[in-house]
Parts: C-alpha cells; structure tokens; sequence
C-alpha cells in the first residue's frame, strides 16, 4: 500500500517536472 502511494507521487512529481519543463521551454520560445 504504501509503496504503492509512494510509486505513485513519484509518477506525479515526474508528470509535474515534465509540464514545467514543457511551460518553460514555450516560454522561452515566445520571447
């Protein structure tokens, strides 16, 4: 269960890293 829990905020860390990395690089695009 809790490896379970763990497993998956690591999946959702991952997915939040990827989207800001994603929002930073059209940012940086539109300058």
């Amino acid at each position: 269960m809790l490896l379970l829990l763990h497993s998956h905020c690591s999946m959702f860390l991952k997915h939040n890293l990827l989207m800001v990395l994603i929002k930073m690089h059209l940012f940086g695009n539109s300058l």
